[in-house]
């Protein structure tokens, strides 16, 4: 599915990367080091999420990866800003169908679009 996928769209401007084809099977991965942070610093985390996020890493330390936690340092205020970002992105991707299609859109993402200036 991802080699199917993957690769830039003309309808969607998030997408800037090169198609990338994945193997049909994989490298050894023996030595990469992972790093990941299981809440992002702030956000609450279901536990079973928690569990199932270690058992995933477990694995890749059994497959001789050296799994490291890490402290992103974000907060809130990161959230904050990336919602901002996000909504301007979403309103100039969706910005000039507002005026077909008003009335299919709920009001929450008709007032996002206005909010960047789309009328």
């Amino acid at each position: 599915m991802q080699n199917i996928m993957s690769g830039p769209h003309l309808d969607d401007i998030c997408t800037v990367r090169d198609k990338i084809t994945l193997p049909e099977a994989a490298d050894d991965i023996k030595g990469w080091r992972i790093a990941y942070s299981m809440n992002l610093g702030f956000y609450s985390v279901d536990q079973e999420v928690c569990h199932n996020t270690l058992a995933a890493l477990e694995v890749f330390k059994s497959l001789g990866c050296m799994v490291e936690e890490v402290d992103v340092g974000w907060n809130w205020g990161v959230n904050s800003a990336w919602m901002t970002y996000g909504t301007v992105l979403f309103a100039g991707l969706l910005g000039d169908k507002l005026p077909r299609w008003r009335y299919e859109m709920t009001d929450g993402l008709v007032r996002m679009i206005e909010s960047v200036g789309w009328r």
